[in-house]
């Protein structure tokens, strides 16, 4: 083997290892998440990571799990899996927007005094360019 190609399979090799190991902090921004979610902290990698003491507007959800799930990247497109103390589902971004396969109890902003929550069951919301795109399932206010 030349130098030259032992240089490009190292090169190649390290990128991939750089591309494996990448931090959630670095692509948290470019992950399309709603603005009005907050994390105390982040950890882990891009892959599977963690959103420590984690809210949606002023409502506490608590650690947060998470990664982009890799297939669908190959394609173009960005989905999250995201799995909360008492809910799971997947946020996608890019041609196609929204969330699926949401299940479980999500806390909502309410008025004081008032402890509003969704109950998902299989809930789908897809929207593209032309509009809704897929909705379904059970949402229980």
């Amino acid at each position: 083997m030349s130098g030259r190609r032992l240089a490009l399979w190292f090169a190649g090799a390290f990128a991939l290892g750089l591309l494996l190991a990448a931090p959630l902090q670095l692509a948290i921004a470019r992950l399309a998440l709603p603005q009005e979610l907050f994390a105390a902290g982040v950890d882990g990698s891009l892959w599977r990571g963690r959103l420590r003491q984690a809210r949606w507007q002023d409502v506490a959800i608590g650690d947060v799990r998470g990664g982009l799930s890799p297939l669908p990247l190959l394609l173009g497109r960005r989905q999250l899996r995201v799995h909360a103390p008492q809910a799971s589902l997947v946020l996608h971004a890019g041609r196609v927007r929204g969330l699926s396969r949401a299940d479980g109890v999500l806390p909502l902003p309410s008025p004081p005094g008032l402890a509003l929550r969704a109950s998902l069951e299989d809930a789908r919301l897809l929207f593209d360019d032309e509009g809704c795109r897929e909705a379904g399932g059970r949402v229980r206010v």
